[in-house]
């Protein structure tokens, strides 16, 4: 990936790394939401800690949308985007009202991947975005499989240009 970047000197410039600083800052947000979403909602985490009474679902839900929101800031999703998180998540947190209801929407409407769809839905759009910018198609594959040590590279170069001029 190194040699990539140094054979590209005019391909890499201060927008095109910022793009892909962005994706790769991106990329591992949306992994771990969508991990967060995953054990969350597929192993049941939040229906399970739900059932323990008067605080389960509330304490479940007000981490899970502290943590949706903190990733939402690092991610550069719109406002817009945030509301529908924090819908979800209130959604969730409302329904524990009714006893019985909140136990079986736990298991059924699964918040945290909904808004684990966001962030997904979110990372294509800056594909897209640094497609239409010149960025490679295969430096974006490498992002999704290597993104940190892309990052270190691109960083890397530019220091390198930084010190050159």
């Amino acid at each position: 990936m190194v040699e990539n970047l140094a054979e590209k000197d005019e391909y890499i410039d201060k927008e095109h790394a910022e793009v892909l600083k962005k994706l790769v800052k991106s990329q591992s947000t949306k992994e771990r939401v969508r991990l967060f979403g995953k054990v969350m909602d597929t192993y049941w985490v939040d229906g399970v800690v739900s059932l323990i009474p008067e605080l389960g679902d509330a304490g479940v839900s007000i981490v899970a949308t502290t943590y949706l929101l903190v990733e939402w800031k690092n991610m550069w999703l719109k406002f817009m985007d945030m509301l529908k998180i924090v819908w979800y998540q209130s959604a969730d947190m409302l329904v524990w009202a009714i006893p019985l209801l909140w136990d079986i929407s736990d298991f059924f409407f699964k918040s945290n991947k909904r808004s684990a769809k966001i962030f997904e839905n979110h990372f294509e759009k800056l594909k897209k975005e640094a497609l239409a910018k010149w960025v490679s198609s295969n430096d974006i594959a490498k992002i999704e499989t290597k993104n940190k040590a892309f990052l270190d590279a691109i960083n890397n170069h530019l220091d390198d240009k930084k010190t050159k001029a």
